[in-house]
Order: structure tokens, then sequence, then C-alpha cells
């Protein structure tokens, strides 16, 4: 079972992976070699994407158990605000509902979800930065 919930979790490092070697199995280098290191270059991210998401399986695992700790008595929406803005993060959300027995409670938290076009303008912009200095230490 502990497999399955790895596999689930994991979806979309596996779907890296899958695009990653596919990339690597079309013969492009027969048309120009340029297309070769562009192909190298693609597989090699989604290797990489892949591995880091594989990576965080502790913390997804920490999640998990936050969230059903603080939704185990009462259901609390606001919880799951975070976790709601990657698609990784929302198959954490998913799972967690169903092991509380509150799957149909999802739609209520796609209010949470930002679009895609308002998370490129957040990455996009300049954030301001703030320093505080402690007044004590001078």
């Amino acid at each position: 079972m502990k497999a399955l919930r790895f596999i689930y979790l994991n979806s979309y490092a596996i779907l890296l992976i899958l695009l990653g070697a596919c990339t690597l199995l079309v013969p492009l280098y027969k048309i120009t070699p340029f297309l070769l290191i562009i192909q190298l270059i693609i597989s090699l991210k989604c290797f990489m994407l892949s591995c880091r998401l594989f990576s965080a399986w502790g913390e997804k695992r920490r999640i998990i158990k936050i969230l059903m700790r603080k939704n185990s008595v009462e259901f609390r929406p606001e919880s799951f605000k975070v976790y709601m803005q990657a698609p990784c993060s929302r198959l954490l959300v998913r799972f967690v509902l169903k092991r509380l027995g509150k799957k149909s409670r999802y739609k209520e938290l796609l209010i949470y979800k930002k679009s895609l076009l308002d998370n490129l303008k957040e990455s996009i912009s300049p954030s301001k930065t703030v320093i505080y200095i402690n007044e004590s230490y001078q």
C-alpha cells in the first residue's frame, strides 16, 4: 500500500522521467547534430526536476502528518491554502482529504488555487526586500 502511495504522490516525477526518456528516444541527431544538444539539455532538465521532486519525499510525508493533525478534529480549509498552488502539492491535499474521509471538500479548496497566469505574474514581478535592523545590536 505504501508503494502505491509513493507512486501516486510522485506521479509528476515519474512523468518527468518518462518525458526525459522519450525525448532521448527521438532520433533528431539524424537531422542535425545541433538538435542532439537541445535534446540532451531538455532531457537532462527533466531528469533533474524529477530528482528534485523525488527528493522531497520526506517533506511530503511531514506535510501529510501536519495536515492530518490540523484537520482530524475540525476541517480547516485555510490550512490547505499554501498547498493548493503547485500540482504536486494538490496531490498531497487530495490524499489527505481522502484519508480524512472528506474527499468532497476538495471543491471548496479550489478557491485557493491560483491560475497559471497569476503564478507567472507573481514570479516575474520584482518583489520588495526589506531589511530590519535590530537596534539592540548597535
